[in-house]
């Protein structure tokens, strides 16, 4: 149909690839754009004769961000609940591996402080550069993007990065909340 055609699409320059006996790359059937695919977002988007309309315009893509918000929290929840097994399992497999060790300290007189130092040294270490290392590469990466976009911050940009460093705050608040509790319960297993 004559409405079938692309954003990108120009008879201008049609015409003259064809006059210089040329196939126009708008003719080219993964460029075309048919009323068979309505529904489809490159329809939506590269659609010459879309009609325009504000208010639709900005549900739609409040309702497009609004599903990628949600994904993104769900990923991210996948993520930390895996997260957080992971390190849980690794805390209790070094405590149940150095059980031993900690009841011949104990039996050779160390005091409950040192061996208390001892198991949060080693429980530390499941945690302490993981937590550095994805907080601070999370907000560079997040940083560099917003400065990245104009090479500089506006104003909205610098709310986002505040925002960003509110989040990695209360994760980082959340991990150390976690942290306490696996170290109560290993030092419970190991008997400290």
């Amino acid at each position: 149909m004559a409405s079938e055609v692309a954003s990108h699409y120009d008879r201008i320059v049609k015409r003259n690839a064809e006059a210089n006996g040329e196939t126009y790359y708008g003719d080219m059937e993964e460029y075309k754009i048919s009323y068979k695919d309505k529904d489809t977002s490159s329809f939506r988007l590269f659609w010459k004769y879309a009609p325009m309309f504000r208010v639709m315009e900005l549900q739609d893509m409040y309702r497009t961000m609004s599903v990628y918000l949600m994904l993104f929290i769900f990923i991210a929840l996948i993520c930390f609940a895996a997260v957080f097994v992971i390190a849980y399992t690794r805390c209790i497999t070094v405590a149940m591996y150095n059980r031993q060790m900690y009841a011949d300290l104990k039996y050779l007189g160390a005091g409950r402080t040192y061996l208390y130092n001892c198991a949060k040294s080693q429980i530390l270490k499941v945690f302490k550069m993981p937590v550095l290392i994805g907080t601070s590469l999370t907000f560079a990466l997040y940083f560099f993007i917003m400065f990245g976009n104009d090479g500089g911050l506006t104003a909205g940009e610098l709310a986002g990065v505040r925002s960003c460093v509110l989040v990695i705050i209360a994760i980082t608040l959340v991990i150390w909340g976690f942290y306490r509790s696996v170290l109560r319960k290993v030092c419970k297993m190991l008997g400290i």
